[in-house]
């Protein structure tokens, strides 16, 4: 003890100094002992050591995912990350240097958003989700009136991951599948074009089910497709709902296919061209079959979704089947009475072992004199 009290008084005038190397009362240059300068080299390379764990441990540890509905005001500026899926067609300016995307989970809804030079990044690196794709990403979360929203600063911390389609049947769509993507085939049977959208119907083998499509004109930046009643269309796209109704959202232009006959390469429509056929003649070998009768209509029975009538020829019956969507586009609907003479083309379907005609658009029934 009495060692290192000497230890710590300047050899020169005798006064404690502590772990001065030179003496503050003198000016004495004391030679630095051992045990203090193995002290100052240790706490040196252990701050250096831990300043450089510290670094590793930052850069591979994850950041962890943080539900939308989980965030709050306290957040504002904070780094986090977030991921859902995309649920709407990501709005992109490359000349204003803009990305704008919705995205979704289980909590809650989000705009995840890329200016200037990230914008670049993203394009470049093919980082610009589709609907329908689950986009992991880290960045600045913003508040603003209560509405949260995230920009994107680091276009390495955006993760892109597609589904792969559930392949289902038209009659299959229910709110189960919302916000997957799916793959559908049917007959495009309206359409509709407006100045910011496309709204196409495609329907079923048997025109009783059917689904709309949208498809936003500034959302892709690829040619739109020449659509036309009949065609017959594979369809990919995000299952989503707008109004209490299901809606198709073609992820790309791609994934609007049009079946193709082998020996023609064209554009084919979803059965072959109507026959001309007499109601005596009507059998099951037919079902799915593209035809067409004509008679005189005996009778009429109006219901919910449509109406009903009898068609007679030469003492032989059928029944027709008008969807409401089709009837009410009908030119002089109200005249389709008992005694009425019309055309009908239609397919042929079953329905309680009973054969029916199932007219497809407005230009299927034809009024005869």
């Amino acid at each position: 003890m009495q060692e290192s009290r000497e230890s710590a008084q300047c050899p020169s005038c005798g006064r404690f100094i502590g772990a001065y190397t030179t003496c503050p009362y003198c000016g004495a240059h004391l030679k630095q002992r051992l045990s203090v300068k193995l002290l100052k080299v240790f706490a040196l390379s252990f701050s250096v050591l831990g300043v450089i764990l510290l670094l590793l441990i930052a850069r591979h540890k994850e950041i962890p995912v943080i539900p939308i509905g989980h965030i709050s005001t306290t957040m504002n500026y904070g780094f986090i990350r977030i991921s859902g899926i995309v649920t709407e067609m990501p709005r992109v300016d490359l000349d204003k240097k803009s990305v704008s995307i919705e995205i979704q989970d289980l909590t809650g809804t989000l705009n995840v958003r890329a200016y200037g030079a990230v914008v670049d990044d993203l394009a470049a690196s093919q980082k610009i989700p589709r609907v329908g794709d689950t986009l992991d990403v880290a960045g600045t979360i913003r508040i603003r009136a209560q509405k949260p929203s995230l920009l994107i600063n680091l276009p390495e911390l955006v993760k892109i991951t597609s589904p792969k389609p559930l392949l289902l049947d038209i009659v299959q769509l229910n709110p189960e599948f919302l916000y997957k993507v799916v793959t559908v085939q049917g007959e495009l049977t309206e359409f509709r074009d407006y100045d910011a959208l496309l709204k196409f119907t495609l329907s079923d083998s048997s025109n009783r089910t059917e689904i709309e499509v949208v498809l936003y004109k500034d959302a892709h930046s690829e040619a739109l497709p020449e659509l036309a009643r009949g065609d017959m269309i594979r369809l990919t796209g995000l299952l989503s709902e707008y109004r209490d109704k299901l809606q198709l959202y073609p992820r790309s232009m791609s994934d609007i296919e049009f079946i193709e006959k082998v020996e023609t390469g064209e554009r084919t429509r979803i059965s072959p061209p109507p026959q001309s056929i007499l109601i005596k003649d009507l059998n099951p070998n037919l079902i799915g079959k593209l035809v067409v009768v004509y008679g005189e209509i005996t009778f009429r029975r109006d219901f919910s979704g449509g109406a009903e009538f009898t068609l007679k020829a030469d003492d032989h019956y059928t029944k027709v089947v008008i969807w409401s969507s089709i009837l009410n586009q009908v030119p002089g609907n109200l005249n389709l009475r008992i005694g009425q003479r019309i055309q009908v083309t239609g397919k042929v379907d079953e329905y309680r072992d009973k054969i029916q005609i199932v007219p497809r658009k407005p230009e299927d029934i034809i009024f005869s004199d």
